[in-house]
């Protein structure tokens, strides 16, 4: 059993979070501020992720305590689960060192829809655990429509279709990733900081992506529960 670092000022929050973390298979150390939290890192040499909270008690947020994981533990995959979704705190946390940040409700959703899947299939793609079906493929096929991802290219019925950079992230992560949820906190996640995008710009991208790809291919980015995520299907 894997442990992780939980770092929480909130028992609203804590109650439900390490309840959900332990159902997934892991065994969480939580803490409420990040005097405990080095504590217990330094007690506890096989903590494999720290999950912190950004905004703790008193106006202080935990980027210090990012910074001293990434340099006295880089091992340590470092994960934010915060309740803002302005594009500014995800570049803060990107630039303290973190690995990835997420959305509370998102997890919740997650919790609540599918179990927290998404969630454990997250942690352990940041250990490097993906499964065979994620590794990404160069090339994908669907009836007519044609894609080799390593060049850029994409055909359908032997005639290629112009997409912005963007639009061929997007459309990347999806065939790559199948039946994934995907939303713009994964995109900025996913790709470089200085590509990234706000909530809106992506819904934009995917309303003409679909555009460009609706009038040859059926391509359907569905959205199951508001502000989580899209998914994609194809079909000729």
């Amino acid at each position: 059993m894997k442990n992780i670092l939980l770092l929480e000022d909130s028992s609203r929050d804590s109650d439900w979070e390490k309840p959900a973390l332990e159902k997934l298979g892991y065994n969480v150390f939580l803490v409420n501020n990040i005097e405990k939290a080095k504590s217990t890192l330094s007690g506890y040499k096989d903590i494999v992720v720290a999950i912190l909270d950004f905004h703790l008690a008193g106006q202080e947020i935990s980027l210090p305590l990012c910074e001293h994981i990434r340099t006295r533990y880089p091992a340590i995959k470092v994960i934010y689960l915060t309740a803002f979704e302005d594009h500014s705190t995800s570049l803060k946390i990107k630039a303290a060192g973190a690995h990835a940040v997420w959305h509370k409700k998102e997890f919740r959703v997650d919790l609540q829809e599918n179990n927290g899947t998404v969630m454990l299939k997250n942690i352990d793609n940041l250990l490097g655990h993906e499964s065979k079906s994620e590794s990404p493929s160069v090339k994908f096929s669907h009836g007519k429509f044609e894609a080799d991802l390593a060049a850029g290219v994409y055909k359908v019925k032997g005639k290629e279709i112009k997409l912005s950079g963007k639009e061929k992230k997007i459309l990347n992560w999806f065939l790559r990733n199948p039946n994934r949820a995907f939303n713009a906190n994964i995109y900025n996640n996913h790709y470089a900081e200085d590509d990234a995008m706000t909530s809106g710009s992506f819904k934009t991208h995917i309303k003409t992506l679909k555009q460009k790809l609706s009038s040859q291919l059926r391509f359907e980015v569905q959205m199951p529960v508001k502000d989580f995520g899209y998914f994609f299907r194809a079909e000729v």
